[in-house]
């Protein structure tokens, strides 16, 4: 398979129109439709969320998130569980 027919949707059985119907479906997406699909499918429980940045910036913040905290101090290879 040459590099040019890599990634074309009629590779995959696709019509041929396939990315401009894609287009338009995501242009009709809601937010609201995205909310409640991101309810039904993303459970807060089973989800680990990484931040990167300056702590000390970022800590009161995410302390107000009221989720356990776990820093990872790259340059002195520790790790933290609050």
């Amino acid at each position: 398979m040459d590099s040019l027919s890599r990634g074309r949707p009629e590779r995959f059985g696709l019509p041929d129109d396939y990315r401009k119907q894609q287009s338009a479906i995501l242009q009709a997406f809601t937010s609201e439709q995205s909310q409640k699909l991101a309810r039904r499918w993303m459970k807060a429980d089973d989800m680990i969320i990484l931040v990167v940045g300056d702590a000390e910036r970022i800590r009161p913040e995410l302390e107000q998130l009221g989720l356990p905290i776990v820093e990872l101090n790259a340059s002195a290879g520790s790790l933290t569980e609050e």
